[in-house]
């Protein structure tokens, strides 16, 4: 391999040789980064960086998709980022924040 180079292997096939995503590793200096993410998986991912539990309120949220660099910070700041960028209006009570479409 050579530099941004990774190797992908496959349980049944061959080894992969690619270009290596270098944001797959921002974790490690505090940044959550997604790439045209689904809704849930990506609010999955946020409970597990905010340590939240979040919900979506309604179906209609779930067709959204999400890309961003996510610092660390406050659920209240995830809260107002969401809420402004994907008009969405959220709920908070304690470590759980409910989402819900906003009309």
């Amino acid at each position: 391999l050579t530099a941004n180079q990774e190797v992908a292997v496959g349980r049944n096939g061959p080894w992969a040789i690619r270009v290596a995503d270098p944001t797959q590793f921002n974790f490690a200096i505090g940044v959550l980064t997604l790439n045209d993410v689904a809704f849930p998986d990506a609010i999955a991912q946020f409970d597990r960086w905010y340590d939240a539990d979040i919900r979506l309120g309604g179906p209609k949220l779930a067709t959204l998709r999400m890309a961003g660099e996510f610092g660390a910070g406050s659920l209240a700041d995830l809260s107002e980022y969401l809420v402004n960028t994907y008009k969405v209006r959220a709920v908070r009570n304690g470590r759980v924040l409910t989402l819900y479409p906003r009309q």
